[in-house]
């Protein structure tokens, strides 16, 4: 289930900055992209798998696919089962990678993410 946050409903904010590059992925894990133009990578594309979020259960045979498109940022609870799929990259330079920003907020009291 969604939950709403609002002023005062944030006890904490993390974040972390992810680069992937030459046919590098991510594994499908529980837990934004900002690139060059025009885009010197392929693929990267967020694959958010249907979860039941009060069982942890979920499949990768239903998923959205997100394709990470430059200055957008997803939503999406962080007990959601997801992964980002192979990115090719056709330089040396390790800024033309996918890049992303990921974090968490969390309510006050009691440690669970909002």
């Amino acid at each position: 289930p969604w939950r709403r946050c609002g002023p005062g409903s944030a006890r904490r904010f993390e974040a972390s900055c992810r680069m992937s590059w030459r046919g590098s992925e991510w594994p499908a894990s529980t837990d934004t992209a900002s690139n060059r133009q025009p885009r010197r990578f392929s693929g990267g594309d967020l694959l958010l798998y249907d979860t039941d979020i009060d069982t942890s259960a979920w499949t990768c045979a239903a998923f959205s696919r997100i394709v990470p498109l430059r200055n957008s940022i997803v939503f999406f609870p962080s007990a959601c089962w997801h992964q980002v799929c192979s990115v090719q990259c056709g330089t040396d330079d390790f800024g033309d990678g996918r890049w992303a920003v990921n974090g968490h907020v969390s309510r006050p009291g009691d440690g669970t993410e909002a």
